[in-house]
């Protein structure tokens, strides 16, 4: 989900099938946007099963990656080698510490718990808008403040469309999305409608193991 949004695949996939080039929807200026992973930073926001597996598979393809969990043995990562740096505390000010870890990219994969609902919000997508980092859920749709997520990522948007120049840009640059609240979306859900808008988001239906 990562490299279909930062790639942008969707759009030119589309843009391929329909044998158009739009240069009001971008044209040549859409790569200006494309990136890949090696030598970005992954912050692993729940180190079980899934977040190792991740986790292996990006630091295969180039990326620093550090977690925010228990670092225990398990599938993926059986002795915890993989992240460069760990940080165990569950407290708000640790969550807070580890999210201004100049994350690149940030990967949920937390259980759906008391602890965990509403654990990403307006103050933590503050902090990720230090780097504009690209979201990953892979969790639950309850673990983020939606309408919070929705507010990101258009200030990022915006932002771009006014000319703001990278390191000065608001909010998050993208989101991938297996999970949201209440799956299936609504047709008319503002969610849905922001990441079919956002060039860089895209949402699942709850499809995306691995």
């Amino acid at each position: 989900m990562s490299l279909t949004a930062s790639r942008k695949y969707d759009i030119l996939r589309n843009w391929h099938r329909e044998h158009s080039w739009d240069e009001s929807k971008g044209g040549k200026a859409i790569f200006q946007t494309v990136s890949d992973n090696v030598g970005k930073r992954l912050g692993i926001l729940g180190y079980g099963s899934i977040g190792r597996q991740v986790g292996r598979l990006a630091k295969g393809m180039g990326m620093d990656v550090i977690d925010h969990g228990y670092v225990v043995p398990g599938t993926g990562d059986p002795e915890g080698e993989v992240p460069s740096a760990w940080y165990s505390a569950h407290d708000e000010a640790s969550l807070h510490y580890f999210l201004g870890q100049d994350l690149d990219q940030l990967l949920v994969s937390v259980p759906s718990t008391k602890a965990t609902n509403h654990m990403l919000g307006k103050r933590e997508f503050g902090i990720l808008a230090k780097e504009n980092a690209f979201l990953i859920n892979l969790a639950r749709g309850d673990v983020i403040v939606q309408a919070d997520l929705i507010e990101a990522l258009e200030l990022f948007e915006r932002d771009m469309e006014g000319g703001v120049q990278g390191g000065h840009r608001r909010g998050i640059r993208g989101a991938a999305l297996d999970v949201a609240t209440p799956e299936p979306l609504a047709r008319d859900d503002p969610l849905l409608g922001c990441t079919q808008l956002h060039s860089d988001a895209a949402h699942e239906l709850h499809i995306a193991g691995l």
